[in-house]
């Protein structure tokens, strides 16, 4: 299951700190662009959300905004993030082929010659971000009267036990958990084809973009059969991060009611920023592992 990951380790060894700091570099870029537009996406929604729910219609530019920033960002990530991906991508790639690996090569996607496929290829990772967030949104609305319904059998199943608080807590945690985990499957399975386009782009450039979408599929069902458990490990890491966050993270809540608020807020700043540290090494983790799962098909 972590075979390839710890390939990607060992093969990115002598030149693994370097790039680490690279994609980290490259990862913090991303980030701020996204916290910025899901900033801005998030007080617009509000807006409309407050005005619907006192029964008002909301300002007339209301959606429009939504709109605006939803398209900046699909344009943001058409022509510049989906080049940074191939950047970090390509670093790995270098690493774990034992090449010297530079600063520089995370802007590879946007030499001459090279920028027109990786907007192509970014538009793929587009179109792959839209199906998920449509797949994400569906599996919410099917769990969303499931869980109700289970938490509302809990609460009145134990309505009279000293433990309802922790029961209720227990089971919410379990169907996010579900959820998160039903999530995670799609998500990879959108995915890694996109990244295996990335590798296959940063493998050989020079070839055209149809070559390299056939090998980001292709490359799923890998000649040695081992994609099931591959995936599987993917899932595992992932798994580590959902429990980091849903029932660590609803016991440092619970905890931290009886503890004088200066003190609650500080262990919540540090949970945050492990949580945040976490998110990103799991994840730099699986891209290492997808990318070495792509050089060995």
């Amino acid at each position: 299951m972590f075979t390839y990951f710890k390939s990607a380790f060992k093969n990115a060894k002598p030149q693994l700190l370097i790039t680490l700091i690279y994609a980290l570099i490259a990862f913090a870029v991303i980030a701020v662009v996204y916290l910025l537009a899901n900033f801005q996406l998030a007080k617009y929604v509000q807006t409309i959300a407050i005005y619907s729910q006192f029964g008002q219609k909301p300002p007339g530019d209301a959606y429009l905004k939504v709109i605006a920033v939803l398209l900046i960002a699909a344009v943001v990530s058409l022509f510049v993030l989906a080049q940074i991906f191939i950047g970090i991508t390509n670093v790995m790639k270098r690493a774990m082929s034992h090449e010297k690996v530079k600063f520089t090569d995370l802007f590879i996607a946007f030499k001459k010659g090279n920028y027109l496929k990786s907007v192509l290829i970014g538009l793929v990772s587009v179109a792959m971000i839209i199906v998920l967030s449509l797949l994400t949104s569906l599996l919410y609305k099917l769990f969303s009267p499931v869980s109700e319904m289970i938490m509302n059998s809990v609460q009145s199943s134990y309505a009279d036990s000293t433990h309802l608080v922790g029961i209720a807590i227990t089971t919410q945690s379990i169907i996010i958990i579900v959820v998160l985990l039903i999530k995670a499957i799609i998500t990879w399975l959108l995915l890694i084809p996109v990244f295996n386009i990335m590798t296959s782009f940063v493998e050989s450039t020079n070839d055209k973009v149809k070559t390299h979408l056939a090998n980001g599929f292709k490359a799923m069902k890998n000649g040695q059969k081992t994609f099931f458990k591959f995936f599987i490990g993917i899932l595992l890491l992932n798994l580590i991060i959902i429990l980091f966050k849903t029932p660590v993270g609803y016991l440092i809540s619970f905890n931290t009611q009886s503890l004088s608020q200066s003190v609650a807020e500080n262990i919540i700043r540090v949970y945050t920023v492990m949580t945040i540290i976490l998110f990103v090494v799991i994840h730099a983790i699986i891209l290492m592992g997808i990318v070495q799962y792509y050089l060995k098909r």
